[in-house]
């Protein structure tokens, strides 16, 4: 999976579970009970759809990170007042994105994530933005 891939979809039934034989799950367990998310299944486990609609001329999303970065995928931190994420979505600083509108942006630097969030935003196909996103704040994404 690249960047800007789209993402494949799946029914409301599929449980996700990958059918490779590798013993590492998508989410492990350490002693200490903190839950890790492997972030290169097609839905990552834990990962949650947000809709956002476009109530403003701006998105309002400040984001860090990118391939080849400590942070892999661009990551939320912060939301900027009088956006259209602060009034319309639940979208939260210490979100990882990894897709938006199923353009996928695990593979992506800096500059190619922001440019397809800003495409997505720009665009007027739509009226609103579906961002999937793992939220960093409880799990120990695994890149």
């Amino acid at each position: 999976m690249g960047c800007m891939s789209p993402i494949p979809t799946h029914s409301q039934d599929d449980d996700f579970i990958s059918s490779s034989p590798s013993p590492s799950p998508s989410i492990l367990e350490s002693s200490q009970s903190v839950e890790f998310v492997d972030i290169k299944q097609d839905r990552p486990a834990h990962s949650t759809v947000i809709q956002m609609v476009k109530t403003r001329p701006n998105l309002g999303i400040a984001v860090e990170g990118g391939a080849g970065t400590r942070q892999p995928l661009p990551k939320i931190i912060k939301i900027q007042p009088g956006g259209s994420a602060q009034a319309s979505s639940d979208l939260r600083v210490g979100h990882v994105i990894v897709s938006v509108n199923g353009r996928d942006l695990r593979g992506c630097n800096h500059q190619q994530a922001t440019r397809v969030i800003a495409e997505e935003f720009k665009s007027r196909r739509n009226q609103s933005l579906e961002f999937m996103v793992v939220d960093s704040n409880q799990y120990k994404i695994l890149y």
